[in-house]
Parts: structure tokens; C-alpha cells; sequence
């Protein structure tokens, strides 16, 4: 039997068996080459205005 405490918004407490307990953990764990970063406003990759932004920076 598996006791955790989770901090989400409230406190969540999970019981039960182990392969249930890792299964849930799994399921929140994120495949690998997802890109984490959403771009939005002239930023995002379909916006009317993107031709607008510089291509060269520094930094």
C-alpha cells in the first residue's frame, strides 16, 4: 500500500497499491520532444504579423 501527499492546489492525498500509484505518475510524466514552450501574439507561428518581427537579435 502506497500513501502520497501531492500539493496541487489543495493538498491530495493518494492511497493504494504501488503499480496504480507509478501508473498515475506515468500518465503526468511528458514524452520526450514535446516542446514545452507556446508561443501566442506575433510570436506564434501563424500570426499575420510574424513577417513583421526581426529575424537577427543579440541575445
Amino acid at each position: 500500500m502506497v500513501t502520497a501527499q501531492l500539493m496541487v492546489l489543495t493538498w491530495v492525498a493518494i492511497k493504494g497499491q504501488p503499480l496504480d500509484f507509478i501508473a498515475r505518475l506515468v500518465a503526468l510524466t511528458l514524452i520526450p520532444g514535446v516542446n514545452l514552450t507556446r508561443f501566442h501574439g506575433v510570436f506564434a507561428s501563424n500570426s499575420r504579423h510574424r513577417v513583421l518581427v526581426p529575424l537577427t537579435g543579440t541575445g
